[in-house]
């Protein structure tokens, strides 16, 4: 293997000209040129958490946010559907706000590019001594903004009244007010995918310390993989401090097979692409 150093003509020719750069940020982070389960995180001494939360100046437009009290925590509560350069949420708590301790949510392709620059043999030092926990979501597949917010115009549906978009029963969901607005079925927007959602084979967010999702539970309730002793901790902490109810989630068609099942579908299709 060469032991000659990638520079930013390998990241054109490699990842962003063959369309599989994610937008997750973390080229630019790390870059040397550029100098619930949560806030009990926040109440144990965690400096801030990185999430996503909508531009003020953007219709359903994400950014990632760095969070340092429970309102702004909450504020960001809700899936997105389209891409926030979470990374740079990172290197601005560390370096902007000089945070020591910070908290980290995000989509399974973020999680892997912050393992990366947090572990060996690419670590980003400052960055990789202030990520205390990595909190992971579950995520099949994510919109092109612009093509989605192109698509809902032309059914019709003002996105700017919409306050929760949701993926159910092979359906694409728009809601107001609790009420759906707009549904449709997931093969009618399946060309709004980013291309580069083809090139990830990560459901379940395997990077992460706690994998996050609402696949497999009922309604009002999340799916929680644990997957390392940090992870553990601080869901016990919540669990603790009264903020989260946990029951293991139940087996069977409904239960943790469909996690199963989509992890495994998400992973044949990357091999597919192959």
């Amino acid at each position: 293997m060469s032991g000659r150093p990638k520079i930013f003509g390998h990241l054109l020719t490699e990842v962003i000209r063959k369309g599989k750069c994610v937008g997750c940020g973390t080229c630019a982070a790390v870059c040397p040129a550029r100098a619930y389960i949560l806030t009990q995180f926040l109440s144990d001494g965690g400096d801030g958490a990185v999430v996503a939360t909508l531009d003020e100046g953007g219709v359903w437009a994400p950014r990632p946010t760095v969070a340092s009290n429970k309102e702004e925590i909450l504020e960001s509560a809700g899936t997105k559907y389209t891409p926030s350069p979470t990374m740079l949420g990172v290197d601005s708590a560390v370096t902007e706000y000089q945070m020591e301790k910070i908290a980290v949510v995000g989509t399974p392709c973020q999680m892997r590019g912050l393992s990366k620059a947090t572990t060996k043999p690419f670590v980003e030092r400052k960055m990789s001594e202030a990520v205390d926990i990595k909190v992971g979501l579950f995520c099949m597949e994510t919109f092109n903004y612009d093509s989605l917010m192109e698509f809902l115009k032309q059914e019709g549906v003002d996105a700017s009244k919409v306050d929760k978009f949701e993926i159910k029963s092979g359906k694409f969901i728009a809601k107001e007010g609790g009420k759906a607005v707009y549904e449709a079925k997931l093969s009618k927007v399946k060309n709004l995918v980013r291309p580069c959602c083809h090139e990830c084979g990560d459901f379940a967010s395997e990077y992460a310390d706690l994998s996050v999702g609402n696949v497999g539970t009922p309604d009002g309730w999340s799916t929680v993989i644990v997957r390392t002793k940090r992870g553990e901790e601080a869901l016990k902490a919540a669990e603790k401090a009264g903020l989260v109810e946990v029951k293991p989630v139940e087996e069977g068609k409904a239960g943790m097979d469909l996690v199963y099942r989509l992890a495994k579908a998400k992973k044949k299709q990357l091999k597919k692409e192959e």
